[in-house]
């Protein structure tokens, strides 16, 4: 029964079950229910004392939705949001107010420069909103917080490790404000998928051939050029009335490019603890090469609308697309970017841009406090939100989700889109289109750029953070 109970409380719905006990009983029940599920975090965990604290988020217009922002038009999101912000209200006694403005930086500098610091948690797209705060050092380190914690299901700690700068933290990733939603996925039609015979040689699903590792570049395109149909012109008698349009195998736009170069292996911008690298010339030319076979194929299009038109069998969407995609195309797959051999890691791309996390201003009062309020909010979201968030995405399919897990485990993203200079995802899409010819003298007039770029970024943080 207590699994049972538990399970109820973790899907958000059991303080909402009775609808016709009166308003005294319902609320002694939710409050029963909050704290069984109270009682349901570790031993370990370290609580603090947030009766009567103020914590004041400030988000930007994206943001909003994941703080029950609903703007006159409430989302499933943004009602379950709503829902855990009560939850946690009752809980814990804090005081909660979330505030929405369309220009964050201006709006999150103007604060600090007050020396007011009435924010004491953002929630915005890390690009550019949140970088610019980092880059001028005004977000606070997380790395050591004993409420932060990356072992636990309800952080992404994979993607926070990934966007930290000289080994540190201060980009937060939860139930919250997943930056894994903004993953970019290959989809497909699944029912032009199962009436065509994409993998002549195999035996399996498309979904089946991703989970054994086995989604390649190669594969991908055989099943791309198995689903074309050339366009006919018809019957000429008739004025070509008898005219077939093509159905293509693959359908893109130039956004997508870089995404397909960096599930192949590419990169511009690489981080480690001890700091940035650029990746050598000879990386970006393996990896525009290997992408050039795909896009310059017959089967695929230049048209990132082919496949909602119901044109194409892949295309490339982030996975917070899907549930809006499937207004288009009911019967969507997902599978992870394709990969270069067997052998390889998926790579799963984030672009920064619309991608909502978290972050602490640096030097406020409290942020003890304000840390454990993050832990128990990704906590509740991982009841109250997640699983909205997964039925948008999967909608019940056993095989996706379980893609969906392995895409979570491989999201990254190239440091440069973090920092925003000499505009790499263009360079790198007119090369894949146009050839390389160019390729070595932009490349080493952008590396100049970013080298001279961080040598100063450190030294601001490193100055910052003292």
């Amino acid at each position: 029964m207590l699994c049972l109970m538990i399970s109820a409380i973790l899907v958000g719905t059991l303080p909402y079950i009775s609808m016709a006990k009166s308003e005294a009983e319902i609320l002694e029940d939710n409050i029963r229910s909050r704290e069984a599920l109270a009682s349901v975090l570790p031993p370990e965990i370290v609580r603090e004392t947030v009766d009567g604290f103020e914590l004041h988020v400030l988000c930007d217009t994206e943001a909003g939705e994941a703080f029950g922002a609903d703007n006159g038009s409430p989302t499933a999101l943004s009602e379950k949001a709503a829902k855990r912000n009560e939850h946690l209200i009752i809980e814990t006694g804090v005081q909660l107010s979330v505030s929405v403005t369309e220009d964050f930086v201006q709006t999150a500098r103007k604060d600090i420069l007050s020396g007011e610091m009435y924010y004491n948690l953002y929630a915005a797209s890390v690009a550019p909103s949140l970088s610019a705060l980092l880059l001028s050092g005004d977000l606070s380190d997380v790395t050591g917080s004993v409420h932060i914690r990356a072992d636990k299901d309800w952080f992404d700690g994979g993607t926070m490790d990934k966007l930290a700068v000289h080994g540190k933290q201060y980009l937060i990733s939860s139930a919250t404000a997943d930056a894994r939603r903004s993953a970019e996925v290959v989809v497909y039609d699944r029912s032009a998928a199962e009436q065509t015979d994409l993998l002549p040689e195999e035996e399996r699903s498309l979904a089946a051939l991703a989970l054994d590792g086995e989604f390649t570049l190669e594969a991908m395109l055989a099943a791309s050029r198995a689903a074309y149909i050339a366009p006919t012109e018809g019957d000429a008698l008739l004025g070509g009335a008898n005219a077939t349009p093509a159905f293509y195998g693959f359908g893109y736009g130039d956004e997508d490019i870089f995404s397909l170069y960096f599930g192949v292996g590419g990169n511009f911008l690489i981080a480690d603890a001890e700091g940035f690298s650029v990746a050598p010339l000879a990386t970006l030319r393996t990896a525009t090469d290997s992408v050039r076979q795909l896009i310059g194929d017959p089967s695929a299009v230049s048209d990132a609308d082919a496949f909602a038109a119901g044109n194409a069998l892949f295309a490339v969407h982030k996975l917070a697309e899907i549930a809006a995609l499937r207004e288009a195309v009911e019967d969507i797959g997902i599978l992870p970017l394709p990969k270069v051999r067997k052998e390889d890691a998926y790579r799963s791309y984030m672009d920064p841009a619309h991608t909502t996390m978290l972050a602490i201003p640096n030097g406020v009062a409290g942020q003890d406090k304000v840390e454990f309020l993050i832990s128990r909010m990704a906590f509740l979201s991982y009841g109250y939100v997640e699983p909205v968030i997964k039925k948008q995405i999967v909608a019940d399919n056993a095989e996706d989700e379980k893609i969906l897990s392995l895409i979570g485990e491989s999201v990254a993203c190239d440091m440069s889109d973090l920092f925003g200079y000499g505009d790499i995802a263009g360079l790198i899409a007119d090369t894949v289109r146009e050839g390389d010819d160019r390729l070595a003298l932009e490349y080493y007039n952008r590396k100049t750029l970013y080298e001279k770029a961080l040598s100063i970024i450190q030294k601001r943080i490193a100055v910052e953070q003292e």
